[in-house]
């Protein structure tokens, strides 16, 4: 009898091939042709904000599986999208920390505009595991007038053995920096 493992992968190569041949190369995609993309501007300051937050987004470097809590190792992408329609946002601060709340890297050297309905990333490698299980991003944001908030979100993922595990986590909000709506005047009595 067959060994049916061996038999998968000897077919499976041909199309695997054949999809590697149809996607872009990992050139297309490397984290200097990413940044080019941002324009750096300089940070908007506190007086001029009209919207602004900074955010805390959960992330997880593995889990723990079976019964022996094996870790699965996972990558991490940090996505950064502007939903306002019209004016762009300033990304300030994009740190990763550990576990224990300690900064691992900060992954901005000057604030950048992300323009309307644009979208950035951030990537974590799944090997990197410096920052714990449990590592975290704080992510700052500001524009100089009333915008849609963005979506701060990171997605996990991780492959082996045939398996894989997928988690997403979006973003709580730490701080709101914006204009504050003034609070209702109660009626004088």
């Amino acid at each position: 009898m067959r060994n049916p493992s061996r038999l998968l992968c000897v077919l499976g190569l041909p199309g695997i091939f054949a999809l590697a041949a149809c996607q872009e190369s990992p050139s297309d995609h490397t984290p200097a042709q990413i940044r080019s993309s941002r324009r750096e501007v300089d940070a908007i300051p506190p007086e001029r904000r009209a919207a602004g937050q900074l955010l805390y987004a959960p992330a997880y470097s593995w889990v723990d599986t079976a019964d022996r809590a094996e870790p699965f190792q996972l990558a991490i992408t940090l996505v950064i999208r502007n939903l306002d329609p019209r004016n762009p946002v300033v990304i300030s601060r994009v740190d990763y920390h550990d576990q224990d709340g300690k900064q691992v890297k900060s992954y901005l050297k000057r604030p950048f505009a992300l323009d309307p309905l644009a979208s950035t990333t951030f990537f974590v490698k799944e090997s990197d595991t410096t920052a714990g299980m449990l590592p975290s991003f704080l992510v700052e944001w500001a524009a100089d007038q009333p915008v849609r908030q963005p979506i701060v979100e990171t997605f996990m993922i991780g492959t082996a053995a045939m398996q894989g595990v997928s988690l997403r986590c979006p973003a709580q909000v730490l701080t709101d920096f914006g204009a504050q709506p003034s609070a209702p005047q109660r009626p004088a009595s």
